[in-house]
């Protein structure tokens, strides 16, 4: 699943007086009485005396665990790119550098099958920026830059087979900004295919990867209106994108994810209506290729956002998003099998913001969903990261507190494997110049 993203139109801005009326409102939203996940103390991955940011983090087959960050010392300008790898007993090794020395990393971002591992980056800065991959089986492969300069945003997957795909935004000069895409080659290389036509400037991008090694992304642009396009890459024909959010329903479609698994393909969307309300649109995409016409998830009423998804094994999608009020909302819907949908359920609690969810859905149907809590300004109260999780019989266990009371918690990720096996990982800052990635996992029994 691909991070999470807001626009800037799409963006919504928080209020001290609103989170401080969220904190008061203290009710929980209802769990179910399936076990929860037991988590390990919180482990510090990133060096002392130093800014640690941009975590992401992956769980293998085996439960072990891979993080990647940034990390700038407080006696440099320029962030590194670190990872540590997880064992499958629990215990963290020591950090390993991937970034080049004197060079400036961001957005780091990793992607696993299972069991290959590949990691890919920002590097440089401004016009000079150029997309960095490097790939792990049992070692670390030496980091190749695979895109121009003027590259941004990466986001990568890994097929069953270990073949690496990733995209990026490319800004051209003197052109709008483009999707890119480059997959790797039996040879270890990388080639790019250019995904956008000449005439739209994409925002974001989102990518997902099938079974059978079918490559889909999505992404949002500006070609008179907002919309959201999707392109299937192909190595043996021309590459054509297809819109997918529809001119009936749309006045500004943005925020696009994608997932697919068992041969279905789902991309779901922010979409605001005319009468300015803002809904969940969803399309589908079966394993010949074609694009079912954009709908509307009922269940997401007016005030939805920020939309995720995941597909299971079965075919079925889980669709999270944010619903507004004056304490937003995690909401989650879930696909029958017949395909209709079930009614949307709160997962998070009611006494906080609930910005910036994440979603990961296994092949077995287990699910995770990870958020900060709110920044309240003066207020000084900063609660911890959450998640929720849905156990192999489809029930969500109630929310858990990841981080510690009293910093800033930014960006939490989680990821659950097909066993059990959670990770999650995040930065956290005191408001000092100082801030700490943190991890936890849970292993599930084995035997």
């Amino acid at each position: 699943m691909a991070a999470l993203r807001t626009s800037p139109r799409a963006r919504r801005t928080l209020t001290t007086v609103t989170a401080v009326g969220c904190l008061l409102l203290g009710t929980a939203a209802a769990a179910n009485a399936a076990p929860k996940a037991d988590l390990s103390p919180p482990k510090v991955l990133s060096a002392e005396n130093s800014r640690g940011e941009a975590a992401d983090i992956a769980v293998r087959d085996d439960g072990s665990a891979v993080a990647v960050w940034t990390q700038t010392m407080n006696n440099e300008r320029r962030a590194t790119v670190q990872v540590a790898l997880q064992d499958s007993a629990g215990r963290w090794g020591q950090p390993t550098t991937l970034s080049e020395s004197g060079s400036d990393a961001q957005r780091p971002t990793i992607a696993t099958n299972g069991h290959d591992i590949a990691v890919t980056w920002e590097q440089g800065s401004g016009k000079g920026s150029r997309i960095m991959v490097t790939e792990f089986d049992g070692t670390w492969a030496k980091p190749q830059a695979i895109s121009p300069s003027g590259a941004t945003n990466p986001e990568l997957v890994v097929d069953a087979r270990g073949t690496t795909s990733v995209t990026w935004l490319h800004a051209n000069k003197n052109a709008p900004t483009s999707v890119e895409f480059a997959q790797e080659t039996t040879a270890g290389k990388f080639r790019i295919q250019k995904l956008t036509n000449k005439s739209e400037s994409a925002v974001s991008q989102s990518m997902a990867v099938s079974e059978s090694g079918q490559v889909s992304v999505v992404w949002y642009s500006l070609d008179g209106n907002y919309q959201v396009r999707a392109a299937t890459p192909s190595s043996s024909a021309k590459t054509t994108a297809v819109t997918l959010s529809s001119s009936q329903l749309r006045t500004e479609a943005v925020e696009p994810a994608i997932a697919t698994r068992a041969g279905e393909t789902m991309a779901v969307w922010q979409e605001t209506l005319s009468d300015t309300s803002q809904h969940i649109a969803y399309a589908t995409m079966t394993a010949s290729g074609k694009w079912s016409a954009a709908a509307l998830l009922h269940e997401a009423d007016g005030g939805a956002a920020n939309p995720q998804v995941g597909v299971d094994g079965s075919g079925r999608a889980t669709v999270l998003w944010i619903k507004s009020g004056k304490c937003d909302q995690g909401m989650v819907s879930e696909q029958r099998a017949d395909g209709s949908w079930k009614p949307a359920t709160q997962i998070t609690e009611d006494n906080r913001d609930n910005d910036g969810l994440r979603l990961d859905v296994a092949k077995d149907g287990r699910a995770v969903a990870a958020w900060p809590g709110i920044d309240p300004g003066d207020y000084p109260y900063r609660p911890p990261a959450q998640i929720n999780l849905r156990d192999a019989d489809g029930k969500w266990t109630g929310v858990q507190s990841l981080s510690a009371d009293g910093n800033k918690c930014f960006d939490p990720i989680a990821k659950i494997n097909n066993s059990g096996d959670i990770a999650a990982i995040w930065s956290l800052g005191n408001g000092e110049s100082t801030s700490r990635v943190e991890a936890v996992t849970s292993l599930a029994p084995r035997g």
